[in-house]
């Protein structure tokens, strides 16, 4: 048993190896994980709180400013409008 493993582990690192899958791709250039304007730190434009997490909040499509998931709504909502 010990040793058809023992077989079954040196077929799956010579398969590994032979494919090149076991290590990155090192011809192309390295891209940072997040591209655009850095969100973390700055006042949500509702609620002034400083967003800490990158997934927690994105930039308002209309006036380009951090807001947080949660204050999207009350962001867009219009000031005089029906919804307040």
């Amino acid at each position: 048993m010990a040793g058809a493993i023992g077989i079954w582990c040196v077929a799956l690192v010579v398969a590994l190896v032979a494919r090149g899958s076991y290590r990155q791709d090192r011809t192309r250039p390295r891209r940072p994980p997040f591209e655009g304007p850095q969100i973390v730190g700055h006042a949500c434009e509702q609620c002034q709180v400083r967003i800490a997490l990158y997934f927690d909040a994105d930039w308002c499509h209309h006036c380009g400013r951090p807001v947080h998931n949660g204050c999207l709504a009350a962001h867009l909502a219009p000031v005089d409008g029906p919804y307040r």
